[in-house]
């Protein structure tokens, strides 16, 4: 044992400087007492549960080291059999403790029938200081201990510690590949699972434990068997045996199958090592063989799931999806976005037909409409809702009502949207109608109205619209809100609003501003003495001829009949909004 004195001018400070020159690199122990360490009284060396131990690492350098108000005593340095000799003590300071220490300490307590070396691991375990390599190590010595009846019960401590205390999954399942070696077998009565130990155990007990782990290792799962494991698979636990080579009757490995099947990938198997490439497809296999049938639905996604990214060959399932799927859906199971999905695609590749597909939706309609409805704009996805809504319309959208839905959630593109709300333009204009004001519903039928303007109505009027006044067709050039100021657009149903209009605006020899005041119902002549109206109270000019001209195109030349009034006119009728400018301005 190596001793520096610290010198006395130190006592008190709060950092020191070790000087290393003479120390050789290695890890050491600062001692420091409460009382003067100059007192004739001796010093009672610290507990481990005083925080009176301090370790410190020596680099060929100088290491400073805050210890706040404590007086320190020396520092001493400790090589492997004193660390292994005090290795209770250095439990309190594990945080400092090389790894390769930490598992000498651990082998060493072990062998000395320390208990506290178990815990100590425990605790380590739980902190993350110990990595898998170390776990193996002491694992290895673990097993070795079974065999020594005088160690059995730390032994069988730590053997419990290794298949209950692990957090991490992929840990355990490395350990677990440590202590079995699993296989699978096929058989006609179905298929077995062969765990054989790499080495032999005394303890029936923890042999139990591990083939717990060793059935949840099967499964992928994370910690202990699931609250719904069948009963069966609970009795065969803890009536198993001790033997050496292990058979899981069929519907244990089912089940086991079944967890795999829910949790994790076919080449995840592969690639983790818990199956070979052969034995994955012969778990492909029988899962569709055997494992598809009305007592296990959970199937039909992961099967589909599968084809989908070409796990196994499509053709290979075809009888299946046209036949099973169907009478599976039709017996309420349920089904997840993802079977629907599947379903549209092979309608769309021409593996399933519309009928085999509706079968398979009904009892399933509200799954099947969602899916459907992120399948627009395809057309399989039009053609199948459309046949779900005329079997059941209470549950079912219509193509507009479906395309409005997906539209506000910008999941249809305004382009695909326009196309499907053409097919049926008269109920597309309802269904946008009833979902006014929203900007989407006016966005759409502002494109349909340019589109079909002698269909579909002006539903925002804007400047650079058109309007049909008692003054005939006009352009709008300006809109003035309720207190006056220029504003964008309004509703045609508002009336607090005055627009100033360009009368035959193709023209400009005969073109006529007006302002069209809709609350007082009101057309005014701007820029005019007086004014001529026809008697069919649609057109008014102030120029003669155009009267003349306007009664020979609309009323077959027949005697004029107009009268001179005033520049302002009474509106009597709502006024007529359009996309476009009119075929005629005489009209």
């Amino acid at each position: 044992m190596k001793e520096v004195d610290i010198p006395d001018h130190l006592q008190e400070e709060y950092h020191f400087s070790v000087p290393t020159k003479d120390l050789p690199p290695g890890k050491y122990l600062l001692e420091f007492g409460i009382r003067d360490p100059w007192s004739p009284r001796p010093l009672k060396r610290p507990s481990p549960n005083d925080q009176a131990v301090v370790p410190v690492f020596v680099l060929p350098d100088v290491v400073q080291y805050r210890l706040g108000k404590l007086n320190i005593r020396r520092l001493r340095k400790l090589d492997i059999d004193e660390w292994l000799d005090n290795c209770e003590l250095l439990l309190t300071v594990e945080d400092d403790i090389f790894e390769e220490v930490r598992t000498q300490v651990a082998l060493k307590l072990l062998s000395r029938g320390h208990i506290s070396g178990v815990n100590a691991i425990m605790e380590w375990l739980r902190k993350g200081s110990l990595s898998l390599n170390s776990i193996l190590t002491l694992l290895e010595y673990t097993i070795q201990q079974l065999l020594d009846q005088d160690s059995f019960g730390n032994a069988q401590a730590m053997a419990k510690w290794i298949v209950e205390s692990i957090p991490s999954i992929d840990d355990k399942l490395n350990i677990l590949r440590y202590l079995v070696k699993c296989s699978l077998q096929e058989h006609p009565d179905g298929i077995k699972v062969i765990v054989e130990w790499k080495i032999a155990l005394q303890s029936d007990e923890i042999f139990n434990k591990v083939v717990e782990y060793a059935i949840i290792y099967l499964l992928r799962h994370k910690e202990t068997l699931p609250d719904d494991v069948p009963e069966f698979v609970v009795t065969w636990i803890k009536e198993i045996s001790s033997q050496k080579t292990l058979s899981l009757p069929m519907p244990v490995i089912e089940y086991a199958i079944k967890w795999l099947l829910q949790q994790s990938h076919p080449t995840e198997w592969i690639e983790v090592g818990i199956f070979s490439p052969d034995e994955v497809s012969i778990i492909l296999r029988r899962a569709v063989q055997q494992l598809l049938r009305k007592k296990y639905p959970f199937s039909i996604q992961i099967i589909i799931k599968w084809a989908r990214d070409r796990i196994i060959a499509i053709d290979r399932i075809s009888t299946f999806l046209k036949y099973k799927i169907p009478r599976l859906f039709l017996s309420k199971h349920p089904i997840g976005s993802e079977v629907v999905q599947a379903i549209v695609k092979w309608v769309k590749e021409g593996i399933l037909s519309d009928e085999d597909a509706l079968a398979s939706f009904r009892g399933q309609i509200q799954s099947a409409v969602e899916t459907l409805k992120k399948a627009l704009p395809h057309p399989v996805a039009v053609r199948l809702l459309e046949k779900l809504g005329e079997e059941d319309p209470d549950q079912v959208p219509t193509i507009p009502e479906a395309v409005l839905e997906q539209a506000k959630k910008s999941e249809l593109s305004d382009e695909d949207s326009l196309a499907l709300l053409e097919r049926n333009l008269l109920s597309a204009i309802k269904i946008l109608k009833q979902a006014l004001p929203n900007p989407v519903a006016i966005r759409l039928l502002e494109k349909l109205g340019k589109k079909y303007p002698d269909q579909v109505p002006v539903v925002v009027v804007r400047p650079g619209y058109w309007v049909r006044c008692v003054a005939g067709w006009g352009r709008i050039e300006r809109i003035e809100g309720p207190e006056g100021k220029e504003v964008s657009q309004f509703f045609p149903i508002e009336r607090a609003y005055r627009l100033y209009v360009l009368l035959r605006a193709q023209d400009p020899k005969i073109a006529e501003q007006v302002t069209l005041d809709l609350r007082k119902r009101t057309v005014t002549f701007l820029n005019a003495d007086h004014v001529y109206m026809c008697r069919c109270g649609r057109f008014s000019t102030q120029h003669k001829h155009l009267i003349f001209e306007h009664n020979r195109l609309t009323h077959g030349g027949m005697k004029p009949n107009f009268r001179q009034v005033g520049v302002t006119l009474k509106q009597r009728v709502d006024p007529e909004f359009s996309f476009r400018e009119p075929v005629s301005f005489l009209s």
